[in-house]
């Protein structure tokens, strides 16, 4: 059995807190359009795992108050990856790709229309003059 709160213990508590604010700082730094929803969930959650890992270094029973502190950081943690992350990545993938269908799409009607304009130079413009029509035409109803 164990004598509870060791130095190498508290020395890799510390090691944890240094790579979890190293997370934080690369997260920040990041712009990836995958990362950039869930920032403030991220966040979040490596601040709570950081606030728990600080408190454990500080407990001297295992029944004690800050021991319980701790883990309630923890479980604050893995409710915000529930809800922030898991949660929402499972709902919001419809819709982004749904957004990305919409560009594609988009870019697609643009290909073929100048692929058109360049085959039949006397109808230039034509399609793009035509759905300028067909929007206004749209909005006024």
């Amino acid at each position: 059995m164990g004598t509870g709160l060791t130095s190498f213990k508290i020395s890799m508590e510390y090691v944890v807190i240094g790579i979890i604010m190293l997370s934080i700082y690369l997260l920040f730094r990041s712009d990836s359009p995958d990362v950039l929803p869930y920032r403030k969930y991220y966040f979040l959650v490596l601040l709570m795992t950081a606030a728990g890992e600080i408190v454990f270094t500080t407990y001297t029973d295992v029944y004690g108050f800050s021991n319980m502190l701790g883990h309630v950081f923890r479980v604050i943690s893995y409710f915000v990856v529930l809800q922030g992350i898991v949660y929402r990545s499972i709902r919001e993938p419809i819709d982004s790709l749904y957004n990305r269908i919409s560009k594609t799409q988009e870019e697609l009607n643009a290909i073929m229309s100048e692929t058109t304009e360049i085959k039949d130079p006397y109808t230039a413009g034509h399609q793009k003059r035509v759905a300028i029509l067909a929007e206004e035409i749209a909005r006024k109803m």
